[in-house]
């Protein structure tokens, strides 16, 4: 899907039992709006999206358990500056491979020296 910029579509309900998404190798695509939507989703692991910038206005569901987010530069970067809403709930993320307790790093940001 190399040629993907954007995954519309999607609403309220639809995948009711997706509980594992996995999205690899999508250079373009710049946005995920409708995560939120995925109310069985427990498993979300993202990577190699270069131009991601997003993952939607709302918090991520309530049943994810775990993230990756790998190679997403400028996700990354946006999650570090102001998008720690949507993950706090989270129990386990993973960004490039190094594990991210949102609760100690509110206050300094996601970047690991």
């Amino acid at each position: 899907m190399h040629g993907l910029r954007e995954w519309s579509g999607v609403v309220n309900g639809d995948f009711p039992c997706l509980s594992l998404l996995v999205i690899r190798r999508c250079p373009k695509l710049v946005a995920l709006e409708w995560l939120s939507y995925l109310c069985s989703l427990e498993n979300l692991e993202i990577s190699d999206c270069e131009e991601i910038l997003s993952l939607g206005k709302e918090k991520l569901p309530s049943s994810l358990e775990y993230l990756s987010i790998t190679e997403c530069p400028k996700l990354k970067e946006k999650l570090d500056a102001s998008g720690l809403f949507q993950i706090d709930h989270v129990p386990f993320i993973l960004i490039d491979l190094v594990k991210i307790s949102v609760k100690d790093e509110e206050d300094k940001g996601l970047s690991q020296s």
